[in-house]
């Protein structure tokens, strides 16, 4: 409850903007399974209030211990609620150690300004000045602070780590982080059955008390600021379809007549002349998807808090991932048939449908899909996607798609390798899958893998 209580007057405090202009926000709340609940932010600050430089940093973020005889309440909150550890040699045993090193990098390093990294996180303004609190009978000094901001940190009394997200690396895995799932427990169940499997593997849920508790008072695991529109993108007759076991034949019966958010595009277009301007994409802009009747209709609310997103498709569903092509470029289609024409020729599949209308004359339609994936995507899936782009796609020039998204493609490895060790384990995880259809990188015009080079 209490938790409850100083998370609604914190978003309060953040929505009059004590770090900014709030323009966006995303919250969760996460039970671990010792049952500690706490919540993870995410916020997005207006043009006039993002953090761009060291000096906009340091005014909001500190990571350095308080002066006691300037600010006694601060420094206690930060003595007993931002001090991480201690850890490493001093604490062997402690929870963040894996294979004997501390996995949240403490302690980290004396740094006398802040400084903009490349991977995502500033490296926090952290002074030697002799300054130490003691923690569990060993000193620590500003190596040891999590960062926080001191207004929130002593109105609220408690751990608070605030963060400056300054690159699209950090922001990436974050969005991932805050919707990982809820804390499982690993079962092993040994069956004397008579069967060959020894072992059988359950994921199994962990429930605490404290989130026992949270949910019996119904109150909300997540919340956001902006609602997500979600497009469906299927083939003709390729809605998915929701059925009881011995049902299947009045499910898929049932389907033909119900419409989905893209039939009903269609449907849209086809009775109302003005909804032909937009692109299926922009629509939710416009119009409001009734989940009742399955209907599109003019919206009367602002569009402000609204995100469209269409589902995604990959170079290997084929027809697919044309169809999406299509919908990003053809504005009013009444029809899949009235999609598959074009200048009154009607093609007779999606991809022809693209070729006829130049969209994938050039590496155009690759470079967005590339583009897309890099805001979103882990370098093993960006990896993944273009593989199937040099054996789908046919584009006219793999090297400069390679030379384009190359770092994003070996970002993963960047951390333990040199950049040129790291370009050559991408290019190899990437030859891996081009020999399933016996190709190989030297097919599509790229560097062969070098492998005098270990990685």
């Amino acid at each position: 409850m209490c938790l409850k209580l100083k998370l609604n007057e914190l978003k309060k405090d953040l929505k009059a903007g004590i770090l900014g202009l709030q323009v966006a926000f995303v919250d969760v709340i996460e039970f671990q399974k010792r049952g500690l609940p706490h919540a993870h932010m995410l916020l997005h600050l207006g043009h006039d209030s993002k953090l761009r430089t060291p000096e906009d940093i340091d005014s909001l973020i500190s990571a350095e211990i308080p002066d006691p005889n300037e600010d006694a309440e601060l420094y206690e909150t930060v003595k007993s609620s931002m001090m991480h550890g201690p850890c490493g040699h001093l604490n062997p045993q402690c929870p963040c150690m894996r294979e004997g090193n501390c996995s949240k990098n403490f302690p980290k390093s004396f740094t006398e300004a802040t400084v903009l990294n490349n991977n995502g996180y500033p490296s926090y303004k952290r002074s030697d000045n002799g300054r130490t609190v003691r923690v569990r009978n060993v000193d620590l000094d500003n190596r040891w602070v999590v960062p926080y901001n001191p207004y929130l940190c002593k109105k609220y009394s408690a751990h608070i780590n605030l963060e400056a997200c300054v690159s699209i690396k950090s922001v990436k895995y974050l969005y991932k982080y805050i919707y990982k799932g809820h804390d499982q427990a690993h079962i092993e169940i040994n069956e004397q059955l008579h069967h060959d499997e020894v072992k059988t593997y359950l994921d199994a849920r962990y429930v605490s008390a404290p989130e026992a508790m949270w949910r019996l008072c119904a109150f909300p695991m997540h919340n956001q600021s902006h609602s997500i529109i979600r497009l469906a993108v299927h083939l003709p007759n390729h809605q998915l379809v929701y059925f009881r076991q011995g049902e299947e034949e009045i499910a898929a019966d049932r389907a033909l007549n119900n419409r989905t958010s893209l039939t009903a595009w269609f449907d849209l277009n086809t009775r109302d002349e003005n909804a032909r301007q937009y692109l299926y994409p922009d629509v939710p802009y416009h119009y409001v998807f009734h989940q009742r009747d399955k209907t599109w209709r003019p919206r009367r609310r602002d569009s402000g808090k609204i995100l469209s997103r269409m589902y995604s498709a990959i170079v290997t569903q084929g027809e697919r991932y044309f169809l999406r092509v299509l919908l990003l470029h053809v504005p009013g289609a009444t029809s899949f048939e009235d999609l598959r024409t074009f200048e009154d020729v009607l093609h007779p599949t999606f991809r022809e449908t693209c070729l006829a209308r130049g969209l994938l004359e050039d590496d155009e339609v690759w470079t967005h899909t590339m583009e897309d994936l890099v805001l979103t995507a882990e370098p093993y899936s960006i990896r993944k996607t273009f593989a199937y782009i040099l054996v789908h796609g046919n584009p006219s020039d793999p090297l400069a798609l390679w030379n384009r998204f190359r770092h994003a493609m070996i970002e993963d490895f960047l951390r333990n390798m040199t950049e040129m060790q790291a370009e050559q384990a991408a290019l190899s995880r990437i030859e891996a899958i081009l020999r399933q259809t016996n190709d190989d990188l030297v097919t599509f015009g790229l560097p062969p893998v070098d492998e005098k080079l270990s990685f």
